[in-house]
């Protein structure tokens, strides 16, 4: 049996590696999970790059040791092509070497009771993880569009790394290991972070639609501009809000032509770099997140949050949070009838708008809420492993 680590008796050491601060889904869980930790007496070190907008969130929590590093960022410098990651392969393997040598004296300076490696981006960390000879806790938020032995050989390599792995999902656990999970794999869902600010009623929301994430193609943008364009023409007008960041600029330049060919220009509006997004759902009659791949959708939880209901598309993890006619409405992915279909009845029914609103709430305070998050977090920290 290991040994038993309770916050109660005494503090554990864990030290958690990111490869990024910013506002998306396994962050801001990393700043869930720390916060909670501290609470309860652990010391936590977290190892990450030397910027981001949740890198201050994460420095004033109590107890929280931050030791940033600028050769993380140099291992995703070749992500805008396909030519630049060939070219850029050199320099990213001399820098993810030099990194595991740096980060194993970190670890064997610190001496951890665990190493939490907080996604599949943190693997330039999984072999000196493993070589300090630590228990090593890998948490996967994501899931891949492509199989066969690509998929095979990052699972085997995790397996081979990790001795206990999380997923944000059941999909995401699904996905990666082909429903035969590991012994020592556990689902852990995202905290729902409580909203403290003002409820707007239905009819003094600002905006019809918000979608809030990434903007990529994966993330169904273009269906989303689609179905409001296919509502515009029945005559029926949304307004529809888009916040995130762009990860390629010529996707942008591409949206935003769609944007205007369609006549939306007045109808669509784009905000970057917002630093508390709830504020704008709580302004908004539906959320929307018409993605193609989801490996959780923590946006859900900000929006049930506010007691807004949500269209979606049934992909990864998104049905195990949505229940399809109680607290929201579902669509196959890519399928803009549909879509403007689900947008329209929750934008014009008010009645039915507050009744899934509410029931979004209920659900995820039952299950996504505080009290499961930190019961889930026990069970995994204080334990025994066999």
């Amino acid at each position: 049996m290991a040994i038993v680590y309770s916050w109660r008796e005494r503090k554990i050491r864990i030290i958690f590696v990111t490869h990024q601060f910013s506002r998306t889904g396994a962050p801001l869980y990393l700043c869930d999970l720390v916060r909670t930790l501290s609470l309860h007496s652990a010391t936590c070190f977290i190892i990450g790059p030397p910027d981001g907008p949740l890198l201050a969130r994460v420095k004033g929590v109590e107890g929280v040791t931050t030791i940033t590093s600028h050769l993380i960022p140099l291992l995703y410098l070749s992500s805008r092509s396909c030519l630049q990651k060939i070219l850029y392969m050199p320099i990213r393997v001399f820098v993810n070497c030099l990194l595991s040598v740096v980060l194993l004296i970190m670890f064997l300076r610190i001496k951890p009771d665990m190493i939490h490696l907080n996604s599949l981006a943190s693997r330039f960390a999984a072999l000196a993880a493993k070589a300090s000879r630590r228990k090593v806790v890998w948490h996967l938020h994501e899931y891949g569009d492509y199989g066969g032995w690509p998929r095979l050989l990052q699972s085997a390599f995790v397996r081979f790394c990790a001795d206990t792995v999380i997923a944000n999902s059941n999909a995401t656990a699904d996905w990666w290991f082909h429903r035969k999970r590991p012994r020592r794999l556990t689902v852990i869902y995202n905290l729902m972070p409580l909203y403290d600010g003002e409820i707007f009623q239905f009819e003094k929301r600002l905006f019809d639609v918000i979608y809030i994430g990434r903007l990529t193609r994966e993330k169904g943008l273009e269906d989303l501009i689609s179905a409001i364009h296919i509502v515009h023409l029945k005559q029926i007008y949304l307004r529809l809000l888009i916040v995130g960041n762009w990860e390629d600029y010529s996707y942008r330049s591409y949206v935003l032509q769609l944007i205007s060919e369609n006549g939306l220009t007045d109808g669509i509006e784009i905000r970057e770099d917002v630093h508390n997004p709830q504020d704008l759902i709580a302004q908004s009659r539906v959320l929307a997140l018409p993605s193609y791949r989801e490996g959780f959708g923590r946006v859900i939880l900000e929006s049930f949050a506010c007691r807004v209901p949500v269209v979606a598309t049934a992909v990864g993890g998104i049905p195990e949070i949505i229940k399809h006619e109680t607290n929201g409405l579902l669509s196959k992915p890519g399928d803009r009838e549909g879509l403007a279909t689900n947008l329209v009845r929750l934008c014009r029914d008010a009645n039915l708008n507050a009744c899934f609103g509410e029931s979004g709430y209920q659900f995820a305070m039952q299950k996504f809420g505080p009290a499961a998050f930190e019961k889930a977090i026990r069970q995994l920290y204080t334990e025994p492993q066999i």
